[in-house]
């Protein structure tokens, strides 16, 4: 009984190997700031990953939803030192100049870069659109939700993970059309238990 347990053990924590980004956030809340133009099923779906996240943290999540004056406001002040922020810029139709990107994200840290005191995640509509397809429905929907919770989990200090390793996580390196499922897997969470 005694072997069968240490094995177990030890199998649990093999299976826990991709790469952390020595990273973490530094605040005691985390504000995740969503715009209104985000359809309203992709905002019900993100919640419930943000929901995942804050079982998973020792801090507090909570999710707004602002409209894009609100949302543009608050990134003036984001890039001028303002804290415990993650804000998602997205508009139907807008690239952002960000080439074959689907997402992309900015860090306001300290402390040689590790501690995170708030992001900027930056979503590409018409790439999404290509990779993706129909973000309106169906799978759609649900890799929307997991982008944006994927580059959450960026800012709370996970990186990539291989999706023939960790076919279900969230943080798989790449497309992740294929991720049926919604929100975290146990190895994102494991993830998450071992920075904090």
């Amino acid at each position: 009984m005694i072997k069968l347990l240490l094995a177990l053990i030890l199998t649990t924590q093999a299976a826990f190997a991709y790469t952390l980004n020595n990273k973490y956030w530094a605040e005691p809340t985390c504000t995740i700031i969503l715009p209104s133009t985000l359809d309203r099923k992709v905002i019900k779906r993100f919640k419930y990953i943000a929901w995942q996240y804050r079982k998973n943290v020792p801090f507090k999540i909570r999710v707004q939803v602002l409209d894009g004056a609100w949302t543009s406001a608050l990134e003036a002040s984001y890039y001028a030192g303002a804290n415990s922020a993650i804000i998602v810029r997205y508009a139907p139709d807008e690239d952002y100049d960000q080439g074959t990107r689907v997402a992309h994200i900015d860090f306001v840290t300290s402390q040689a870069g590790t501690r995170v005191h708030g992001t900027v995640i930056t979503v590409n509509d018409i790439r999404l659109r290509e990779v993706a397809g129909d973000i309106s429905q169906g799978i759609g929907l649900n890799y929307f939700a997991n982008l944006i919770g994927h580059e959450v989990g960026h800012s709370f200090g996970l990186g990539h993970s291989h999706p023939s390793e960790y076919p279900r996580s969230i943080m798989q390196i790449g497309k992740f059309s294929k991720l049926k499922h919604l929100g975290l897997s146990i190895d994102d969470k494991r993830g998450l238990r071992k920075i904090y």
